[in-house]
């Protein structure tokens, strides 16, 4: 955590504080952070409409490099991020395998894993979710991941 403070003198009460979390911090395409977004929650509408998505979001980018002073072409043109989209989405249909499952699980049958893990190391196998749901999903997305020659 950061704190900030507007009185020095007086450092026992922060104005501001931000949480930070470094524990998977590395250098990496963009795409690693959206393709778990988009793969773990978005809709087959969405998906079917990725690359207006993905439009949007190299829009806000490079208007971000530009006010920074820089020139998005030349650091990551789109078509880097269509390439990387081809080499690094595979990231998030793999995290999606997991997350898809804990989303679909109703929350009466979540699994508190502090008691779990004192009772069984398999607790998660056991448990309760939507099946049916899941493999829809994960087909859905397995497609997609064909239609946009990302396997």
């Amino acid at each position: 955590m950061m704190f900030k403070y507007e009185n020095l003198a007086n450092s026992k009460l922060p104005t501001d504080m931000r949480l930070i979390d470094f524990q998977v911090l590395r250098v990496g395409s963009p795409v690693c952070d959206l393709s778990y977004c988009l793969y773990s929650g978005a809709s087959k509408k969405v998906l079917d409409n990725l690359s207006a998505f993905l439009k949007v979001y190299y829009d806000s980018f490079s208007s971000f490099v530009k006010s920074m002073g820089s020139d998005p072409e030349k650091l990551f043109p789109f078509s880097a991020l269509m390439d990387h989209w081809k080499k690094y989405s595979r990231f998030g249909l793999i995290v999606s395998l997991t997350v898809i499952k804990e989303k679909l699980t109703p929350s009466e049958d979540v699994i508190d894993l502090t008691d779990a893990l004192e009772i069984d190391g398999h607790i998660l196998t056991k448990q309760k979710f939507d099946e049916d749901g899941y493999r829809k999903r994960i087909r859905e997305l397995l497609l997609h991941m064909c239609e946009v020659d990302a396997l």
